[in-house]
């Protein structure tokens, strides 16, 4: 397939989220550069034998997978092919999410700062419930541990935009106790210029 420099491109575009997205009149998605390699154009029905069929699509609920990596945002149809790549790449990863323990970080606090122990803010008991399990999970995967620290900060669920709960830790108190670190950004025209 060959292309020429403002050539227009039709490109079918897949949105792979279970919410509706409006993309208005004229709006640009990305741009493309050259490109020396093989492009190889996909048909809608190339595409859609790519698809596996339920009888051949992996247990997503099999315990010989776990830990599974959080699909539930992504459609059915979907799941099988981002397993089937997770798995392909397996090597890059243990297979397992948690934490990395090659670097240690240190909060430098501000001269005269004393800790922080503040209470839980008021919820109900679903919300608590709903704490409790991502807690529960964090811990599951070595994310968090636990600690008696003299340092407390609340715990909020804000809601995502497709309604399922985020797990925030309000750090506005110790932030305010905290010697920033500044990593100042080069100027983009120095950099471009170089």
């Amino acid at each position: 397939m060959d292309v020429t420099a403002n050539q227009t491109w039709w490109v079918e575009v897949t949105h792979a989220g279970s919410t509706s997205k409006r993309l208005p009149k004229g709006m640009v998605l990305g741009h493309m550069s050259a490109y020396s390699g093989t492009v190889a154009a996909i048909s809608r029905e190339e595409w859609a034998s790519l698809s596996p069929s339920p009888a051949t699509a992996p247990d997503v609920t099999d315990p010989v997978e776990e830990p599974h990596v959080h699909t539930s945002n992504v459609p059915e149809g979907l799941r099988p092919q981002g397993l089937s790549l997770l798995e392909k790449y397996r090597a890059l990863w243990s297979g397992h999410l948690g934490s990395i323990k090659d670097t240690e970080q240190r909060i430098e606090l501000k001269p005269g700062s004393k800790p922080v122990r503040l209470n839980p803010y008021r919820m109900g008991p679903r919300t608590r419930e709903l704490i409790k399990a991502q807690v529960d999970g964090m811990l599951k995967l070595k994310v968090i541990e636990p600690s008696q620290s003299e340092w407390d900060s609340p715990v909020v669920l804000i809601p995502k935009p497709d309604g399922s709960p985020r797990f925030w830790i309000d750090y506005r108190q110790l932030n305010e106790r905290t010697v920033r670190d500044s990593y100042p950004l080069p100027r983009m025209d120095d950099c471009l210029d170089s």
